[in-house]
């Protein structure tokens, strides 16, 4: 059903596309005729303004041909251009013969391209398809269990446990005979198992070997194993495996993977702002881009520019460079002039190629002339390169780098947001102050690298187990924060009691020693008139409770 679907939306943008192009065409005699009075006048009294207005109309036919395909019309449109851009002593020097030739030559190529148009089918015309996104996949497989096989019962049902506190469905075999029957009966999402078993040291590799001749390899393997040698390793990869751990396996490590081969991250379609003057060349070019899978807003009014910018994070602004109104000159500027926007990407869609002029243009803050053609595959490749770069830009500047958790100031941001958001809707949210007990006790003990191990272990609890509207942030240290949005006081203490059972169980392993950690939090609920300020003091004033209380619990703040 979806792939038919995919199909009608194909079907759908193609006729779109068409009638575009044909638009366009149909438009181009009216165009003409506006160059031909404006060359008249131009004649009559020669002026600045009377030369760049025509300037621009060329330039517009020139961009949009190109961006539809016509490229003799580009041409002869580019070559008026460079007419009119020439250095002239005088402007009654300017080639007036020359560009009415050129006027009349485009008339005949209009009409030479409609008459075509009629004459042949517009279905050549293909646009690409996107990729199915490899995460589509996932996300079917997400739903299905894990499988673990290990002789060690005791070890192989502690670590389901554990992976259980993390949100995993987990079923555990003592035997590769009742796992094989298992895997012919229900596929895993991913199966964890051991290297050796009593009677063979590479059991579990030859079990996977035999089950791959048997159904292929439909599914993600990691080993386990208490050797780390050369033979155990090879023999592991030989059997087809996706990763290899040394027993006792950091439960962090695990987690981390285990939600990479299952549930890795639904990438948003990049948001695109394009600006151009011309709405038929936006929406053909728009209509390019949201094929490729990408949100495209198309704006035809600079005047609602900043709304835009506000309202949405947008990844790139695609604008044109010449518009009558606005020059893309100017609005590159004021985009500039707004803190927030200092680092947004902006590219020029253009058919400007005179090299002085692009440098220029960028000197005022653009990043790069993409200039208008019709191939779909360019134009998408180009936009997607520059607007993956500020995702990953944007991710770096707002997530913690060791917890992966937004950062203090990206936090403090989005509760501002919850508060603004409560106080006009009046739905209740709950911020919950999170604390690690007796972080510095585990640092000293067994050194900062394990005590980073339980930062990560606690928020890929966070990341896992709470709803995707859900806020994460590391606020500092061992201080960590989640915002609920529509959720009560009660229904915040639920969640924070199943996260404080769970966590407690969880397992960290340092060589042959091993210890838990547990937290303490503060839940405070939005009340009309909170500030941030205030918000926040009540919670750490209900996690200062909670930590007096004798850790490893929750109060809630009055």
């Amino acid at each position: 059903m979806k792939q038919e679907n995919k199909h009608i939306a194909m079907a759908a943008a193609q006729e779109k596309i068409a009638r575009l192009r044909q638009g366009f065409l149909r438009r181009i005699p009216d165009m003409l005729a506006q160059a031909e009075r404006l060359l008249v006048q131009l004649v009559a009294e020669p002026s600045e303004a009377c030369r760049k207005q025509l300037h621009i109309l060329l330039h517009s036919i020139h961009g949009s041909a190109g961006s539809f395909g016509f490229s003799p019309l580009a041409n002869a449109s580019a070559e008026g251009e460079r007419l009119l851009t020439e250095p002239v002593i005088e402007p009654s020097t300017l080639h007036y013969d020359e560009l009415r030739r050129i006027i009349r030559w485009l008339y005949t190529l209009t009409q030479e391209q409609l008459n075509l148009e009629h004459r042949i089918s517009d279905t050549d015309f293909t646009l690409p398809i996107a990729a199915q996104r490899p995460e589509e996949g996932y996300v079917r497989r997400a739903s299905k269990p894990i499988y673990l096989c290990d002789d060690d019962v005791d070890q192989v049902e502690l670590l389901a446990t554990q992976l259980r506190c993390f949100g995993f469905t987990c079923h555990v075999f003592a035997n590769t005979q009742d796992f094989t029957q298992a895997v012919l009966s229900q596929p895993p999402a991913v199966v964890i198992m051991d290297v050796s078993f009593p009677d063979n040291a590479y059991g579990g590799p030859l079990a996977m070997s035999d089950l791959k001749r048997k159904v292929g390899k439909p599914f993600p393997v990691l080993f386990l194993s208490c050797h780390s040698d050369f033979n155990a390793r090879i023999n592991a990869i030989k059997s087809g495996c996706d990763g290899y751990y040394v027993k006792p396996a950091s439960i962090t490590d695990l987690v981390q993977e285990l939600h990479r081969l299952t549930q890795p991250s639904l990438k948003k379609p990049y948001q695109v702002l394009m600006i151009d003057d011309e709405p038929a060349v936006a929406e053909y070019n728009a209509e390019m881009l949201r094929m490729a899978g990408m949100e495209v807003h198309v704006l035809e009014k600079p005047h609602y520019l900043l709304h835009v910018l506000n309202a949405q994070p947008i990844d790139l602004v695609l604008m044109d460079y010449h518009m009558p109104e606005f020059s893309g000159e100017e609005l590159t500027k004021l985009i500039r002039q707004i803190p927030q926007h200092i680092g947004l990407p902006i590219a020029y869609l253009s058919s400007e190629t005179n090299k002085h002029a692009q440098l220029g243009a960028m000197s005022i803050g653009a990043e790069d002339f993409i200039l208008k053609q019709a191939d779909p595959e360019e134009l998408i490749r180009a936009v997607s390169i520059r607007a993956e770069r500020m995702r990953v830009l944007r991710a770096r500047m707002s997530q913690d780098s060791l917890s992966g958790l937004y950062n203090h100031s990206t936090t403090t941001h989005f509760l501002k947001s919850a508060i603004a958001e409560s106080n006009y809707s009046g739905n209740p949210f709950c911020m919950v102050m999170v604390d690690l007990d007796r972080f510095k006790s585990i640092n000293d003990t067994y050194g900062h690298a394990v005590g980073d191990q339980v930062i990560v272990g606690i928020s890929q609890l966070f990341s896992h187990r709470l709803r995707s509207t859900d806020i994460v942030g590391r606020y500092g240290g061992e201080e960590f924060v989640i915002i609920m949005p529509n959720t009560s006081n009660d229904k915040a203490a639920r969640v924070v009691e199943r996260l404080r059972r769970d966590y407690e169980q969880v397992t960290f392993s340092v060589n042959d020693a091993s210890f838990h950690s547990t937290f303490s939090a503060g839940i405070a609920q939005w009340q009309f008139g909170d500030r941030i300020e205030t918000l926040r003091e009540r919670a750490d004033q209900a996690l200062y409770a909670a930590k007096q209380n004798g850790r490893n619990t929750f109060c809630i703040a009055e």
